[in-house]
């Protein structure tokens, strides 16, 4: 009776050490697979605004917005511009260079700033 209790107590204290072993690998191993997304969104994020300019494609990925909303805000400035002659606050930081349209990655952060908060509509 006393080796059969010993045995129940035995086989009890390695189920339950090999359940928490079995939850720390798992809990290990989602943790360093968020830790590898996470490190590959950086380097994506860092890719697409490292250089001084952006092509309209990497100005929509790194604004989350398509390419024509992109073109949106720049005509829609432009128009702004044209019918009033004058245009307050900062205007998107483009250029064109042979009918390509270049963004400047830190006049893009200071447009965003301003126009976050002066509540912008296009």
């Amino acid at each position: 009776m006393k080796n059969e209790s010993f045995r129940l107590l035995l086989a009890a204290t390695i189920l339950g050490v090999s359940m928490i072993i079995s939850s720390v690998i798992l809990t290990y191993s989602k943790s360093a697979t968020n830790d590898q997304t996470q490190s590959a969104n950086i380097i994506s994020q860092e890719q697409i605004g490292s250089g001084p300019l952006m092509t309209i494609k990497e100005t929509s990925e790194f604004m989350h917005l398509t390419e024509s909303q992109i073109r949106k805000i720049i005509s829609t400035e432009e128009n702004l511009l044209k019918t009033s002659g004058s245009y307050t606050g900062k205007r998107f930081p483009y250029m064109t260079i042979d009918n390509e349209i270049y963004v400047s990655t830190k006049g893009l952060e200071e447009w965003i700033k301003e126009s976050v908060q002066q509540s912008k509509q296009y």
